[in-house]
Formats: structure tokens, sequence, C-alpha cells
């Protein structure tokens, strides 16, 4: 993976997040502490899921491309549970000073707040979309027994 990074870049609280299809970075602004060259230590990035799946996968192609580029390590900590809302509420509650990543998908930022109520973050307010880094084609399948070839057949015959 050939990524361009800013060096020059502000710190920030970086969190990422999947949008319908494509994987996003969402940015949590924090204080400047232009005293020092960012990142000064390790970067967290924060996986709602268990290790394994696309957004998982993503972030571990991402980390080293990130480490190569800043000069320190990117650490991936997956905190699946509660349709992800425990790795949001981590990134929502971690300091804002430029060590936390988040990357997941739409689910635990826009769905699982509404799924699941008392939301405590509002993804308007507490996240804001930076680029993507990935996009998922979203597929439909059926067995070959399944006597279907588009999706209206598939919808009809449900």
């Amino acid at each position: 993976m050939n990524l361009r990074l800013n060096r020059r870049a502000p710190p920030f609280a970086l969190v990422a997040a999947t949008i319908t299809s494509s994987m996003l970075v969402l940015l949590h602004p924090a204080p400047a502490a232009f005293a020092q060259s960012w990142p000064a230590k390790n970067v967290r990035l924060i996986v709602p899921f268990p290790p394994g799946g696309n957004v998982d996968n993503a972030a571990r192609v991402l980390a080293p491309a990130l480490q190569d580029a800043f000069g320190q390590p990117f650490l991936i900590e997956n905190r699946p549970g509660a349709g992800g809302m425990i790795g949001a509420e981590m990134v929502v509650k971690a300091p804002p000073d430029g060590y936390t990543l988040f990357v997941s998908s739409n689910g635990p930022l826009l769905f699982s707040p509404l799924i699941f109520g008392r939301p405590t973050y509002d993804w308007s307010k507490d996240f804001a979309p930076v680029s993507s880094i990935s996009f998922t084609a979203l597929v439909l399948q059926v067995h070959p027994s399944v006597p279907v070839k588009t999706v209206a057949e598939f919808v009809a015959l449900v």
C-alpha cells in the first residue's frame, strides 16, 4: 500500500469510520501542541470488531504505512462489543491529544446508537470526515441451487 501522508499535519486525535461501503478517517480536534512534532509516541488504532474482518484487515494494512510515514508505532487494539459502540466510546473518551485513531464501519457511528438507544456520543459532533482509506464492495450471493439470476428475481422469490 502506497500512502502519501503529510508529516506537518497538526496534532489531532484521528478517528476513522466506514460510511456505507467506504472507510473514512474521521477527525476529533485536539489542542495544539506545537512544542513537539507529532507523533512523539505510539498511536493507537481502535477497531471496534474482533480480528479478521474487513475493517480489522484494513487497519492492519494501514498501520505499517502510517508507521513508515511518521516514524512511530501505530498499534491496533480490537475492542469489540455492543455493535461497535464500546470502541467508539473509547475513542470519544480518549484524551484529545492526537494519539487515538478509530478504524470502523458505519454501524458503531450511525446505527448502533439508534438501535441500542442512550448513545454516549453524537457522531455528528464527535467525529468529522477526513479521507477515504478503503472501499468494500457490497455483494449479494445465493447458493447455485436457488433459481434466481437478478435482485428482482430474488426479491420476488423471497
